[in-house]
């Protein structure tokens, strides 16, 4: 069950983001045009032959290295999440690729080798060229 909300507005060339989490009240982010906090890195491959409504997880690196999973969201929705929650990096996982399991159970087998803008692997992130968690 999802425990936090988002609504996403936009107007007049602004972006507007209501975050709600229980116990931790509501945030309000307003920006001008689309904003790019949070580096997707996704592999185009895993986009191909997916569609707007195609559902998929959602993988999320937080600050301080948090790892943070969505289950049954499209791609675009996990974008706007990933700059709701503040994300560091995101992945989109569509479930023709793996299941919402597969993905959350997965580990980063390059944790600490080069990289250039991402790593392989369902939870694994390429920062500051290395790749992690």
């Amino acid at each position: 069950m999802r425990q936090h909300f988002y609504f996403k507005l936009e107007a007049f060339g602004y972006t507007v983001l209501f975050y709600w989490k229980p116990g931790s009240g509501v945030s309000l982010r307003a920006f001008r045009g689309r904003t790019n906090m949070s580096q997707d890195q996704t592999d185009p491959l895993w986009l191909r032959g997916t569609y707007d409504y195609s559902s998929g997880t959602g993988v999320y690196l937080g600050r301080g290295f948090q790892l943070r999973f969505d289950q049954g969201i499209t791609y675009e929705r996990s974008r706007d999440e990933a700059e709701a929650i503040d994300a560091i990096a995101f992945k989109w996982v569509p479930d023709t690729l793996a299941s919402y399991f597969q993905v959350q159970n997965s580990k980063c087998q390059t944790s600490g080798e080069r990289c250039v803008d991402r790593c392989p692997g369902y939870s694994c992130f390429c920062l500051n060229g290395r790749c992690a968690p």
